[in-house]
């Protein structure tokens, strides 16, 4: 088998798709699943966020006070956990073996003692997978025939590199410039390989797209793909690739396949709305996104007539909510007493574990009762997601709570870990609830070669189109001092220095450059704060290159300013407005309300459009579209507490008594927002 591999060719790929049997191109993830294939070696089925607590475990079991995170595993477990659990990855992924000399640095001695109980219990990380592959290859054959490296070794983590070493893969050749010389493409290749150029001449060959919008210079670029054609040209979309996927296809060309993730899916906010409505003080927004949201484990007409409830008398309790109840079942009570009258408990003390631990189960049980009444042709994979996020944050609760049973060795009791509070329930749920890819954005047959990478582009092509040339966001400092990245190499860690790393990212956004042979289109976004490395040698060292200012060209009417993309925007014709209309004929007559209030009166008389079409055509918003707040609310509230006054017909000398009574229990029903943060006054 010959394997092309690359560092980023998991994502789409421009390159021409070859249908040879036993020719193929992948990227890390692929090439691992590959060979742990070939070896037979069994895949983890770990979720990565079980992953975090379980390295969060090893060092709750390894905390006392002498060890560096102690400190700040005391405030915020999840987050320590996810920075040391990145430092392990980035070790082994650098040549680690999981040990250091007991005279090393104070930190890398304890990241070796918690290693003895994570090298057991975690799942292998990429690097420890590639140790695992190596150590295999002497005794095994895989299929693997022929290996071709896309990217320079250099470029490569330590243990990557001694793999393809082992594996004898022919290098890649760093690009040459593939265009003209005498071409502005060619002047600006020669500035990138370290020659002089001299002025452009304007030729067209590159030219520099820029406006404000995305979705204008994305429909631009599809205009002109869609105009010229397709072949020989590559798309580059670093981020939101989505944008231009959809321009393509508005213009009716086919999807190149850039993907859309977002943590925003319906089915996966389930968990984290219900998880919300634990907490005290109740939010009576949260409660009413549970009940308006598309997906729930309550029936519509529950939420439906709860949520007018709701956004009438923020709360819960209030009349409304009383009247909504009573046309409930027994079975209908029951699941509303779970998720929205559930036992509340304050921020900082926390929720019981087992309690989360109900309500992940509780979400677990409903979306595999989901998953199995969907129709064919409905999208399965976010409930399947949704599924494993609610499966992932129960074993997350459970694992604390066992090891507290137990008792860990570090004499805390089962009852200071048996709750959880608030900062660390939302950090598990951010850790679970990863984004998750939209199922409606996939390639169509015949698209435009694309890639979301730069260092994608490996091969030379006639025409460049990198769209949102964005500027390069890259953390370059180390949370290791110098003496600790001395020993870090000495044990066998050769981490990339900020140079090394600058040179790496270079190479990456310098090839689709080099390999353009006929036109490279650069669009730029003038809102970004900064600017990539490639539009800063272009302003500071150019002149005289092809601009289209696709703002000039729509707002100010300015057609020739999109000449220099070849794209001319026809005129339109303007459209004048309708005219003011002072009086409207109904042709009948208008009965007047049985009981008028002042809210009726005063629309009756400053604006009795208003009055027509709120009480007789009933053009309303809807009542849940947010919660009542404000002189509204207040409003509702004082005429409750009179009615209430005179209900119950206090004594006076009880009456300042009753008055803080009633008012603390006519807020938390009816007046809820009032105990938001930051209401108290």
């Amino acid at each position: 088998m010959r394997v092309r591999f690359g560092l980023f060719r998991d994502g789409l790929d421009p390159a021409h798709r070859s249908t040879a049997v036993g020719d193929i191109t992948v990227g890390p993830q692929g090439f691992l699943q590959l060979l742990e294939g070939d070896l037979g070696i069994a895949p983890s089925q770990v979720h990565p966020a079980e992953e975090l607590t379980l390295y969060r475990d090893c060092l709750a079991e390894c905390d006392d006070l002498p060890r560096f995170y102690h400190h700040s595993f005391g405030v915020d477990r999840i987050g320590t956990a996810r920075t040391l659990l990145d430092w392990r990855q980035q070790w082994y992924l650098h040549g680690w073996d999981g040990t250091f000399p007991a005279s090393t640095e104070r930190r890398l001695v304890d990241m070796a003692a918690v290693e003895v109980l994570a090298s057991r219990r975690l799942p292998p990380c990429q690097g420890q997978r590639l140790r695992r592959i190596l150590a295999l290859l002497d005794s095994q054959r895989t299929q693997v025939t022929e290996l071709e490296l896309l990217d320079p070794i250099d470029d490569l983590p330590r243990t990557w590199r001694l793999l393809v070493e082992r594996l004898g893969a022919v290098l890649a050749v760093e690009p040459e410039p593939q265009a003209a010389p005498d071409s502005d493409l060619g002047k600006l290749q020669a500035l990138l390989a370290g020659r002089t150029p001299s002025r452009l001449r304007g030729d067209g060959s590159l030219v520099i797209v820029r406006a404000l919008s995305r979705d204008v210079t994305a429909q631009a670029i599809a205009e002109v793909l869609r105009r010229e054609g397709q072949r020989g040209s590559v798309v580059i979309a670093n981020k939101d690739g989505i944008v231009l996927d959809n321009a393509l296809a508005r213009v009716g060309l086919p999807r190149a396949g850039f993907q859309h993730y977002s943590p925003f899916r319906a089915a996966s906010q389930v968990l984290k709305l219900a998880l919300a409505l634990l907490w005290q003080p109740l939010n009576p927004r949260r409660l009413l996104q549970f009940l308006v949201h598309p997906v729930s484990p309550l029936k519509w007409r529950v939420r439906a007539r709860l949520a007018e409830a709701v956004a009438s008398e923020p709360g819960i309790g209030g009349p409304a909510w009383r009247e909504a109840l009573q046309d409930f079942d027994e079975e209908d009570r029951a699941e509303i007493a779970f998720w929205l009258t559930p036992k509340r408990h304050p921020m900082r003390e926390g929720v019981p574990a087992q309690m989360l631990l109900d309500c992940a189960e509780r979400c677990s049980a409903w979306l595999q009762k989901q998953l199995k009444g969907l129709p064919e042709d409905e999208p399965r994979a976010v409930y399947f997601a949704a599924l494993a996020q609610a499966q992932a944050f129960a074993k997350s609760v459970q694992r604390p709570r066992e090891a507290a049973d137990n008792d860990d060795g570090c004499g805390r009791s089962a009852t200071a870990e048996s709750r959880l509070p608030k900062v660390e329930v939302d950090r598990l749920l951010d850790e679970v609830t990863r984004s998750l890819p939209d199922e409606d954005t996939f390639s169509e047959a015949g698209h435009v070669a694309a890639a979301e990478h730069p260092g994608n582009v490996a091969q030379p092509v006639e025409q460049v189109f990198w769209w949102d040339l964005a500027p390069l966001h890259m953390d370059l400092a180390s949370p290791f001092s110098a003496v600790e990245q001395q020993e870090l190499a000495a044990a066998g860690v050769v981490l990339l220095t900020p140079e090394e790393q600058i040179q790496a990212a270079t190479r990456s956004w310098q090839r689709p450059v080099l390999n353009c042979r006929r036109r490279l289109v650069l669009v730029v976004h003038d809102e970004e704060q900064g600017r990539h490395p490639l539009w800063g040698s272009i302003k500071d060292q150019l002149a005289g290159w092809r601009e289209a200012s696709l703002d000039n060209a729509l707002v100010h009417g300015q057609a020739d300013a999109a000449a220099a993309l070849d794209l001319h925007l026809p005129p339109l014709s303007t459209k004048p407005l309708l005219g003011h209309r002072r009086w409207w004929q109904l042709g009948r007559s208008i009965p007047s309300l049985e009981v008028d209030s002042y809210s009726s009166l005063a629309k009756l008389c400053y604006h009795p459009h208003e009055w027509v079409l709120h009480y007789h055509a009933k053009l309303r918003g809807s009542r849940m579209a947010g919660v009542a707040d404000g002189s509204l609310l207040y409003g509702s509230l004082a005429h409750r507490l009179f009615e209430r006054f005179f209900t119950d017909n206090p004594q006076a000398h009880d009456q300042e008594h009753w008055l803080q009574d009633t008012l603390d229990d006519l807020v938390e029903k009816e007046g809820a927002v009032l105990l938001e943060h930051g209401r108290g006054v």
